[in-house]
């Protein structure tokens, strides 16, 4: 899967920082300032609702829990 990531990148100062697969052919990325995105396996960026914090805030760290839930470690 090839992902565009200038394209999720559209705040100056962006950058990738944890990465996890989702299990099924897609993969969370951890951005900094911007927060989470999900890539599905045909490249369709994903965000959290606003609502949701996670799409806002730093994500420094992603682990998948034993029943396939995603933590994400933020600040903010």
């Amino acid at each position: 899967m090839a992902v565009d990531l200038a394209r999720l990148l559209d705040v100056e100062g962006a950058g990738v920082g944890p990465m996890l697969a989702d299990g099924s052919g897609g993969i969370w990325l951890g951005l900094r300032p911007e927060g989470l995105r999900r890539v599905d396996r045909d490249g369709v960026v994903t965000v959290p609702p606003e609502s949701d914090r996670l799409s806002r805030a730093p994500a420094w760290s992603l682990v998948r829990a034993g029943d396939g839930s995603l933590w994400a470690g933020q600040v903010g």
